[in-house]
């Protein structure tokens, strides 16, 4: 005897907040469906390709018209057949499939009807088809209706309980008890007992530090590594400080007082909400240390140094292979006194026969780079100030780079007039902020080191922390050296262009061939006595030849 296959039934399930994914919610639609189809005789489809569950999706905003949502499959498994018409799709109620304006849903639910899809609603036990009449598409409108406006009044009520609550924030009054570790709740004496104010507590100092070994040239890693060695808790682990719980202090807002409203969001991450409150909590960085912060964090991102050697290695994003042009990596042998040697990333593999050097041979060579650079940021008061304010400038830089980023992803998915001001703000203040740039940098070129002994005897490029900042302000000025271990010699370029070759002599010692003016009006300045790399060819018969190169650019040895 042949059995009568049951009609298809398939279960869709819903819900707008992914906190609800913790609840009963999913569980009590599906059991609904369950028993719908076994009271009616229906074959509920089980197999995950006919599962449609979307967590986290407003109905409200339309984002289930979206094509990456599990209605939107379930419409295109319809339209090409694999779900054959008389089939039912099971919901809880109709604002499952939309909670917009009914001018909105209408079309929607009717298409559904029209290619011959069932829809049974649960809580109204009332299930429409294709064979629909005025009375159905009345209740259909009535319940859309009412979906609708629920929203819209639940969306409005709680935008306005918000927008009170942060005009309570912008007067300092908390929110609630969610606070930084460092912070701690003052409650009034009313009889609610509620937290009237914040105030610091002992563990700023932690951050202070967490800033200021990040300033010093420490990575994120060492400063997990320092924190635990000095046996200082971690705020929220309990199994001791991490790079990424060190890389959340430096980047949380709450350190600069500002508060920064937010909400899950539909893929269940937190999302901002609303424009920061500034000075809802007290301040305990100021902003030109965390800028700056920022700045060296992107510095090393960028040049991929987030490993140092005990001492700091000045040539990490620096020094490159002058036969392949790949990264120079530090190495040795793991002593603890050991020499720290110097080798192309790309020989390391077999793929350049480039050799070693030693770390030690180039220190001379990084300090008449600096000198030939005119890097009076390290040694000079009024330039140090400069230098601070250029790296808060670059940090703010990043920062309103990143927020712009984030408008234009955010103007792409929806083109409002809001997000568009909020584009040009934007660029009005990287505009601003990159002249601020410029200047600084001028500043710091506006003098130049003529007694370069003086210059040295100031330099520190023994702690950890001064060499650090060498190494940073060298990067910042773009500056990379193509280090050629088998001939010692040196290719310094700036943001790409060669402006200086240094060669070091075993006869001679350190050998300067200018390839720019400036460089060479620099070294002319620095090098007081007799060096053959700054003989003037006019003198041996060549009057085509002023800058210590010949015909063919090559450097020209000595007489």
């Amino acid at each position: 005897m042949t059995t009568t296959p049951l009609p298809k039934a398939f279960s869709y399930i819903r819900f707008s907040d992914p906190s609800q994914a913790k609840g009963d919610s999913y569980r009590r639609q599906h059991t609904d469906a369950v028993a719908y189809c076994k009271a009616n005789k229906l074959d509920l489809v089980s197999d995950t390709e006919y599962t449609f569950f979307d967590a986290g999706i407003s109905a409200y905003s339309g984002k289930l018209r979206d094509d990456n949502t599990e209605l939107s499959r379930f419409l295109s498994l319809v339209k090409d057949g694999s779900i054959p018409p008389g089939s039912t799709l099971i919901v809880e109620s109709l604002d499952r499939l939309s909670r917009e304006h009914v001018k909105a849903a209408l079309p929607r639910f009717m298409d559904l009807l029209n290619t011959g899809i069932n829809i049974h609603a649960v809580k109204s036990q009332k299930t429409y088809t294709s064979e629909y009449d005025e009375w159905d598409l009345f209740q259909s409108i009535l319940e859309m209706s009412r979906s609708h406006q629920e929203s819209l009044y639940k969306s409005e009520r709680v935008g306005k309980a918000w927008r009170e609550k942060q005009d309570r924030a912008r007067d300092g009054v908390p929110l609630g008890k969610t606070k930084p570790t460092w912070l701690d709740l003052v409650y009034g004496n009313g009889p609610l007992n509620k937290p009237t104010a914040f105030t610091p507590n002992a563990l700023v100092s932690v951050v202070e530090k967490i800033f200021q070994y990040t300033l010093e040239g420490h990575g994120r890693g060492t400063v997990a590594q320092m924190l635990n060695a000095e046996g200082i808790p971690a705020f929220k682990s309990k199994t001791g400080w991490g790079p990424s719980s060190i890389d959340q202090t430096l980047r949380n807002v709450a350190v600069l007082g500002i508060y920064q409203p937010s909400m899950v969001g539909e893929d269940g991450k937190r999302v901002p909400r609303g424009e920061p409150i500034t000075g809802y909590y007290p301040a305990i960085i100021d902003k030109g240390t965390f800028d700056s912060a920022r700045a060296a964090v992107s510095s090393r991102d960028a040049t991929k140094s987030r490993k140092q050697s005990r001492t700091y290695q000045i040539w990490q994003g620096i020094g490159k292979c002058a036969l392949c042009d790949s990264p120079l990596h530090s190495y040795s042998n793991g002593r603890k006194d050991a020499p720290m040697y110097l080798r192309c990333y790309n020989a390391k593999k077999g793929l350049c026969t480039a050799g070693s050097i030693r770390a030690e041979m180039l220190e001379p060579v990084f300090k008449e780079m600096l000198a030939k650079l005119n890097v009076l940021a390290l040694v000079q008061s009024s330039a140090s100030t400069i230098n601070a304010k250029l790296s808060a400038v670059l940090g703010e830089l990043i920062g309103e780079r990143a927020k712009l980023a984030k408008l234009k992803a955010a103007y792409k998915e929806r083109q409002s007039e809001t997000v568009l001001s909020l584009i040009y703000e934007a660029e009005d203040a990287i505009a601003t902020l990159a002249a601020q740039e410029e200047q600084h940098n001028a500043d710091l070129a506006a003098d130049q080191i003529v007694d370069k002994e003086d210059f040295f005897a100031r330099l520190d490029l023994e702690s950890f922390a001064g060499r650090s900042r060498a190494n940073s302000i060298v990067k910042r000025l773009k500056v990379a050296v193509a280090i050629n271990t088998a001939t010692h010699s040196y290719g310094v370029d700036r943001d790409g262009v060669r402006i200086l070759d240094i060669i070091d002599s075993p006869i001679h010692g350190l050998l300067f061939y200018p390839a720019a003016a400036d460089a060479r009006s620099v070294v002319q300045t620095q090098e007081r006595t007799f060096t053959p790399a700054l003989i003037d060819m006019e003198d041996y018969g060549d009057p085509d030849d002023h800058d210590g190169y010949d015909a063919n650019d090559n450097p020209i040895p000595a007489h």
